[in-house]
């Protein structure tokens, strides 16, 4: 049994069997509820579709909820069976595993100790440090400290838990840690809670369907994974940017037959060796790279398409402050994230149309290349097969054939 359930079930036991008697009583008392926890995996079906309709945050919530019940009801099928006099089925139902599990999701923290008592972070709930609240701007960290020596029969190291601040605070000031970069779909989903400025905020967007369907699929995730990109093509999505491995997933999953020049009966050496020589971790061609942002087009406007309501009607509601305060504490948070997602998919989708508008450019770069290189053959140099451009030639910003950097270059 892993950490997790085991701990849940100490809980269960420690606030439902041994109750008052229990050396964790005073702590366990101030433990909140499910309801005041408010992780959306906890929330009811009707609620997630009702909220969060058209979230990924839906999905997900979904699915922990379903590992969760799955997990109890496999221990109720074994263990509790087994042992029911240390598992009451009174004390040991399935609304109290969720709140151990809604506790532990949202106040458990991992410690690694310095002394390697222990060959793995430990989880635990620690009272008090449980308590602080999270920032993403934070640097504060929660430390495993250990001290004296461990001689038997004679002392023991002595463990504790300290707090390390990322700067002074003053007297009475609140101090925060970071609990990692969450999006506002995973701090709803474990913390239930969600940010109107949350500076880590990111989408998951599945493109997996474009591999299986695509020639060569298995060669393809075969150099993905030698490229330490996931092959499954889960990837986040940024207000601000698309990261690296998304994109050469999908310049990797547009390439047809035609692209690699090969024969119909062309073995899977082959295939892998044409594949190896393409450069897929930058834009290289502007047909490709077309078809890549399609893709991508294609599967951010399916994700925006499928919420019930727009932007502007989330938007509205969420600047008329009286309105949006009265509202009950779960749909202010799904209102957040929805919210959000959809900024989110609107930047993205604004950077694709000005990247697709400023392609034509990158052909020419690709063309004006070719000339170099073919003058560059007809050289000297070239007759010696030494590859040689002069550093001279590059007068300005867009001639010196950095694409990232001319598709941001403002529309004209």
């Amino acid at each position: 049994m892993s950490e997790y359930p085991a701990i849940a079930l100490q809980l269960i036991h420690e606030r439902f069997v041994m109750k008052e008697d229990s050396f964790w009583a005073p702590y366990i008392a101030v433990l909140p509820s499910t309801e005041e926890v408010g992780a959306s995996f906890s929330w009811s079906d009707e609620e997630l579709n009702t909220l969060l309709n058209g979230s990924i945050c839906r999905n997900m919530s979904m699915y922990l909820k379903n590992q969760v019940k799955e997990e109890f009801e496999k221990h109720q099928a074994t263990i509790f069976q087994q042992f029911p006099d240390k598992f009451p089925a009174d004390a040991f139902t399935y609304d109290n595993y969720v709140w151990a599990y809604a506790i532990l999701f949202s106040r458990a923290v991992r410690l690694d100790f310095p002394d390697g008592a222990y060959e793995e972070d430990l989880v635990a709930l620690v009272p008090y440090i449980d308590l602080i609240n999270h920032n993403p701007n934070s640097e504060s960290r929660i430390r495993g400290v250990s001290e004296g020596a461990d001689v038997p029969g004679i002392t023991a190291t002595e463990r504790s838990v300290v707090v390390r601040s990322d700067r002074y605070y003053n007297k009475y000031e609140q101090i925060y840690i970071s609990y990692g970069r969450k999006s506002n779909a995973q701090l709803l989903m474990l913390y239930g809670f969600s940010m109107e400025r949350n500076t880590q905020d990111f989408v998951t967007i599945a493109a997996g369907q474009l591999m299986e369907t695509s020639p060569y699929a298995d060669v393809k995730k075969k150099l993905l994974d030698e490229l330490e990109v996931p092959p499954e093509g889960v990837f986040p999505l940024y207000r601000d940017r698309f990261t690296g491995e998304m994109m050469m997933y999908l310049r990797l999953a547009i390439v047809q037959p035609a692209d690699l020049d090969l024969d119909e009966d062309a073995t899977e050496k082959q295939v892998y060796r044409k594949l190896k020589q393409l450069d897929i971790k930058k834009a290289t061609g502007e047909v490709s790279e077309r078809g890549a942002l399609i893709c991508l087009r294609g599967i951010i406007q399916e994700l925006q398409d499928a919420y019930p309501t727009t932007l502007q009607e989330d938007e509205a509601l969420i600047r008329d402050r009286q309105m949006f305060e009265l509202l009950p504490r779960n749909q202010r948070n799904a209102l957040r994230v929805r919210y959000g997602e959809k900024l989110i998919y609107r930047a993205s989708l604004a950077t694709i149309d000005r990247t697709l508008n400023n392609l034509p450019r990158l052909g020419q770069l690709e063309r004006e290349r070719a000339k170099r290189y073919e003058k560059m053959q007809n050289s000297a140099f070239g007759r010696l097969s030494v590859k040689f451009e002069s550093p001279f030639k590059a007068r300005n910003l867009e001639d010196k054939g950095d694409f990232r950097k001319v598709a941001c270059l403002r529309m004209r």
